[in-house]
């Protein structure tokens, strides 16, 4: 059994979870985590990330609130 710790309203809890001692060999080596819990806080972390790459990919595909045509936003564009 791993033990890992949660963020649940700004803090950390202690929680409890089966988890196949294989997977999370696997994790750690892909992760390069020592661990059990980096490797889970990792792994979680990183699905997170993906969902936020994904979403972000969505919204530029679809220029969801990007208005080319408009001026002052193509001036913004190009200075940072």
């Amino acid at each position: 059994m791993l033990t890992l710790w949660r963020r649940q309203n700004d803090m950390i809890r202690k929680t409890s979870r089966d988890i196949d001692e294989h997977l999370i060999k696997q994790s750690k080596n892909l992760l390069g985590t020592v661990s059990d819990k980096e490797a889970t806080v990792s792994a979680l972390l990183e699905i997170v990330r993906r969902n936020a790459r994904r979403e972000e990919v969505r919204v530029l595909s679809n220029m969801d609130g990007i208005d080319m045509a408009e001026k002052e936003s193509m001036a913004k564009a190009w200075h940072s």
